[in-house]
Parts: C-alpha cells; structure tokens; sequence
C-alpha cells in the first residue's frame, strides 16, 4: 500500500514546485492540467497559492486571474476533446 501512496506525494511535492518556482503562471498551468481532466486535487495548488499570496509574493486579484484564466483554458481543451471523439 505504501509503494502506491509515495507516487501521489511525489507528484503534488511537484505542484507545489512549480506553483511554488512560477507564480501565477504556475498556478494557471497546474489548474489547465486539473481541468482538462489530469485527476488531481486542485486544493493543493490553492493552498500553495494562499502561501505565495500571504508572503506578499502574489497578489489575491493575480491568483484569481491565473486560476480563472488556467481553468478556463483546460475546459475549453476537455471540450474540444470531447467534440473530437464524438
């Protein structure tokens, strides 16, 4: 059981690199992936956000536009795909 959790932890340590290493263009990205359908909890990117934002690293408004902006995105990307396989 254990040899199937570490892969998880692994891959969100990696999230929280990038949102981390990135910022708003992170985050955007993290929440294209989530949205277009890589099954992952987009808390974790949120959470990491909420840090960058309360060490005055980001701003609240730059989260929400990079998130909106990155959801938006992968919707849009699990639509067309959708559309194609119909």
């Amino acid at each position: 059981m254990m040899d199937t959790i570490e892969p998880v932890e692994q891959f969100y340590d990696m999230l929280e690199l990038i949102v981390a290493r990135y910022g708003p263009y992170g985050i955007a990205l993290a929440m294209t992936a989530e949205s277009a359908g890589i099954p992952f909890a987009s808390a974790i990117v949120i959470l990491t956000a909420g840090t960058l934002i309360l060490r005055g690293s980001v701003s609240f408004f730059t989260v929400f536009i990079a998130s909106t902006i990155g959801i938006t995105i992968g919707s849009i990307i699990s639509y067309i795909l959708g559309l194609l396989g119909h």
